[in-house]
């Protein structure tokens, strides 16, 4: 058992180091909807159904809210996608011009539309992910 607790710390550390300088955010999502890591992690780095059989749609749209890239009325802000991508590769010294291009690709983000808000939130994992891949100056999460 402490063998498997230590596996976990250092998997979650590990992606901390890689990206977000802080994870406060969605840890607190996680703990306001007790979900752990390991049940949205798996669902996190690949593109996913919207419709969300997966059962995380709801802690990425508490995670969005909170960084500001859904509202409540459903609508996304590209500028806060781009500015979510750049704290994730902030490790790499990005130009201002890949930061542009980071932006210009975001703002097919914009574009999104849902219902449900937690569908919203996959569609705009979903849309990051694409974005990231479309960078070729980015490596894949």
């Amino acid at each position: 058992m402490l063998q498997i607790t230590c596996i976990l710390f250092v998997i979650v550390v590990s992606i901390q180091a890689q990206g977000h300088g802080s994870l406060e955010i969605e840890m607190q999502c996680l703990e306001e909807l007790n979900m752990t890591m390991g049940q949205v992690l798996p669902y996190i780095h690949t593109i996913t159904d919207p419709k969300d059989k997966e059962g995380v749609g709801e802690f990425l749209a508490c995670a969005w809210k909170e960084h500001g890239i859904i509202d409540e009325n459903g609508h996304v802000s590209g500028e806060n996608v781009a500015k979510y991508i750049i704290d994730i590769y902030s490790s790499l010294n990005l130009t201002n011009e890949q930061e542009d291009q980071i932006r210009e690709e975001s703002k097919q983000c914009e574009k999104l539309k849902a219902k449900e808000l937690s569908t919203l939130a996959v569609k705009v994992k979903n849309c990051i992910l694409i974005t990231v891949d479309n960078l070729s100056f980015l490596p894949n999460p």
